[in-house]
């Protein structure tokens, strides 16, 4: 799950980077001039609960090539904002309302981070951090559903050590098999990440320690292939000095949960944020992050990890003197090609400026861009891709009329 981020670092000279030769395009207002037709549709209204704020969004799309997709978001139930519950909204392949809104989760306390994954028949599972007595102490949730939004089971629960556990991503393979990221606070200067492995029954049937070296390790990303192997990224925070260099590392694994490789994916020297990533059929995987290039001035990479762990050149998704942020991804699971969401505000190196947009961005699956969409206004978005390439964006937007203050939008789009 992708957060706002407001990161200042000590600014430095700006020297021209080496662009590979292939796979960049520099003028991004030459391509954003162009008449792009790849999101196609109006954009929908997610939210029918419209009372406060909506906010936390995440989705996920069956890999079928019919697929649906899932939407979940939090809701805030009281002003006192004591009290958020978990909502979702269903949606077909060509994004008609399957349904209507569904409260997953409605304690009496803070239920929050959302993550949602779907399997080839269009069942799926929605995980989330409850705040046992908003005492600060979290646990990882998780309820299974069926294709027609019916509940399949009870509440699981994924992880509720003394610690307190948070920011869970989950992953889901054909059969609905799933595994579940997530960070737990080991001490105060320690965070680490684990996964926890469930059959599609709901039994759990494994646990993976991903990260627990002793430093900050969290921010982690999951995604599996429809035969069931994984791959998690997650950033890491080491010392550097009197500053932290913080990269990003990924973890292969087996559908069993062995692992295969493990390798650093982005350590510049430049510090490195928010990895996202995303699995085609084959096991490749696809990560996107975040590069602090300069002060104020944050890009947007991607680089694509094979089934062997071969590591491809840098991509340039967005490389502008501006401040972008707060990426995901979606892969098309044939092809590789790959489509990114993110944010960007002004930057004139001193400091940062609006309009806000989300920018979307479709790309080959060696970095070429395809096409770009500017979304306007939006903010924090999740990406969710089917087998036939129809992607569904979840974003959320501010003061829009309906809303009281934050609500939960979509639009389809087709990478072809």
């Amino acid at each position: 799950m992708k957060k706002l981020l407001a990161k200042v670092f000590g600014g430095e000279a700006r020297p021209q980077p080496t662009r590979p030769t292939s796979g960049f395009r520099p003028s991004m207002e030459v391509l954003e001039g162009r008449a792009l037709m790849s999101v196609v549709g109006p954009e929908l209204h997610v939210n029918t609960i419209t009372s406060l704020y909506q906010d936390q969004v995440a989705v996920s799309s069956s890999p079928a090539s019919n697929g649906g997709s899932v939407v979940a978001w939090r809701h805030q139930y009281n002003t006192s904002g004591t009290d958020t519950d978990i909502h979702i909204q269903r949606y077909d392949q060509f994004g008609n309302r399957l349904g209507g809104e569904i409260t997953v989760a409605a304690g009496i306390f803070r239920e929050s981070q959302p993550s949602v994954a779907m399997d080839g028949a269009g069942n799926f599972v929605v995980v989330w951090v409850d705040d046992v007595n908003n005492s600060g102490n979290t646990n990882i949730l998780a309820q299974r559903f069926f294709a027609n939004g019916n509940r399949n089971g009870g509440v699981i629960t994924v992880a509720n050590d003394a610690r307190a556990e948070y920011d869970p991503d989950v992953a889901m393979d054909w059969a609905g098999n799933f595994a579940v990221s997530y960070t737990l606070q080991y001490s105060a200067n320690d965070r680490d990440v684990y996964v926890r492995r469930f059959a599609a029954n709901g039994t759990a049937i494994g646990s993976n320690v991903v990260a627990g070296s002793g430093l900050n390790e969290y921010s982690a990303s999951i995604a599996r292939t429809a035969d069931g192997r994984f791959a998690v990224a997650y950033q890491i925070d080491r010392p550097s000095g009197n500053s932290i260099d913080s990269d990003i590392l990924l973890n292969r694994y087996t559908a069993a949960g062995a692992l295969q490789t493990s390798q650093a994916v982005a350590n510049t020297g430049r510090n490195e944020y928010s990895p996202d990533i995303a699995m085609d059929a084959f096991g490749n995987t696809t990560l996107v992050y975040e590069e602090a290039y300069a002060n104020l001035d944050h890009d947007i990479r991607a680089r694509r990890i094979s089934n062997t762990g071969a590591l491809s050149a840098t991509m340039y998704v967005d490389g502008s003197t501006d401040y972008e942020f707060a990426p995901a991804v979606a892969v098309n699971p044939s092809t590789g090609k790959f489509v990114v969401a993110y944010q960007r505000l002004h930057s004139n190196g001193s400091q940062l400026s609006g309009p806000n947009q989300q920018i979307v961005r479709e790309m080959t699956a060696d970095g070429l861009i395809l096409n770009t969409v500017n979304l306007g206004d939006r903010f924090t978005a999740s990406i969710g891709m089917n087998g036939s390439g129809t992607y569904f964006i979840g974003d959320v937007g501010y003061n829009v009329p309906g809303d009281q203050g934050l609500g939960i939008f979509a639009r389809r789009g087709v990478l072809v």
